[in-house]
């Protein structure tokens, strides 16, 4: 990495011979030191400052395309966090780029397992961007990684968000005039005060652009690493249509979004579970899933979106212990049952039919971990028109 880094100075120094151009000298990065656990994702707050020549000549544009996450030697990458940085800088001058960092579990868990050549565990890494200016020139900036083994800042940080209602599902058919309320679970470390607030679009504005009012702000004091669950308040049922309800988080900065669910109401007081008419084509029962794999099912009609969710698997059963190879028929997990609202899972709009799982929701999946996972389909009115069965998986 650093002969690399090297040679691209070099280039750059060649490169601005006989030009008018300013150069990049150098970059730096607060915090400089940062403490990550090695039990959750971690969301790092950084931000760079680069200089450059004042050599007369005329502004230069500096460019990162990503984080490497290496170790103290740099000679080995444990993940990559893609995400372009640029900015204009006037000869002699300087510019800050501010990020938030999101380093996925799956990455810090790769730091855990690194060991030297002794065999020793290592605790120490680098988080590194390569700047890189309209002249091939190159300059870098580090902050030192130190893994911790659970606890890592006192200050509070949000893990994980899951929002459902009381029979885990995040989208629900309801009568008029019922009582209805939803669940939020949310999992943290540190110590500190969340704040946040309850967010409602009802049906005058749900068939458009969404237009949120606050119901309930929310101060509640966390404290030691855990999970707590916060209820709702009463939802407004007696209009029919769909609404919107979302929990956003004010403090502290989590760099995620809102977890959202939909209802809607309907005059109907007969109401039964949508039918199970969605196939799921992969990965099949028990699968040993990676980056590349393609999460895939059949169509419903007149589907405007569907809904992926993933829960974790709190029994391991012997079948699931096997890949599908096409024996085992679907129709035998129908009844599959799952604790725990799911831990992850996306919206998509109507017209997909596969997609690989994103950082984000790998970054809340655990290694060497058993899952659930089907989709619903929800139609033009926001009622679930379909949905699958549950499927398992597994996680390298």
């Amino acid at each position: 990495m650093k002969r690399f880094i090297a040679l691209y100075m070099m280039m750059g120094l060649c490169l601005f011979q006989g030009t008018a151009s300013a150069l990049l000298t150098n970059a730096s990065v607060n915090p400089s030191a940062v403490t990550l656990a090695t039990n959750r994702p971690a969301s790092v707050n950084l931000s760079w400052t680069l200089v450059a020549s004042p050599t007369n000549g005329i502004p230069l544009t500096a460019t990162s395309s990503e984080i490497l996450i290496t170790g103290p030697g740099q000679d080995v990458i444990y993940g990559t966090i893609p995400r372009i940085l640029s900015r204009t800088i006037t000869p002699g001058g300087s510019g800050i780029l501010s990020e938030t960092a999101q380093i996925p579990r799956s990455v810090i868990q790769a730091m855990n397992r690194a060991r030297d050549v002794n065999g020793n565990p290592l605790s120490a890494f680098v988080l590194l961007r390569n700047f890189t200016d309209d002249n091939f020139s190159v300059v870098s900036a580090m902050v030192n990684l130190y893994l911790t083994g659970g606890s890592a800042a006192s200050l509070l940080q949000i893990d994980r968000l899951a929002l459902t209602f009381d029979d885990l599902s995040t989208v629900r058919l309801i009568p008029k005039d019922e009582s209805l309320h939803a669940l939020l679970d949310v999992e943290f470390s540190g110590s500190g005060q969340l704040r946040g607030v309850w967010e409602l679009a009802t049906p005058t504005s749900t068939m458009g652009e969404p237009i949120y009012s606050n119901l309930r702000l929310v101060r509640q004091a966390l404290v030691g690493n855990q999970t707590i669950q916060l209820t709702s308040p009463d939802l407004p049922t007696s209009q029919e249509g769909v609404y919107l309800l979302r929990f956003r988080v004010t403090e502290p900065e989590t760099g995620f979004e809102p977890v959202t669910v939909r209802y809607l109401v309907t005059a109907s007081a007969a109401l039964e579970r949508p039918p199970i008419n969605v196939n799921l084509r992969s990965p099949g029962n028990g699968a040993l899933i990676s980056e590349e794999t393609r999460f895939a099912w059949n169509g419903v009609e007149e589907t405007k979106a569907w809904q992926l969710e993933i829960y974790e698997r709190q029994q391991t059963f012997a079948l699931d212990q096997l890949p599908d190879l096409g024996g085992t028929p679907q129709e035998s997990r129908k009844t599959s049952e799952v604790e725990g609202p799911p831990v992850t899972g996306m919206m998509l709009p109507g017209e997909m039919r596969e997609i690989s799982l994103s950082k984000l929701v790998r970054g809340h999946l655990k290694a060497g971990q058993g899952y659930w996972w089907r989709v619903r389909a929800i139609g033009n009115d926001g009622s679930v028109i379909g949905e699958s069965p549950l499927v398992a998986f597994r996680t390298p």
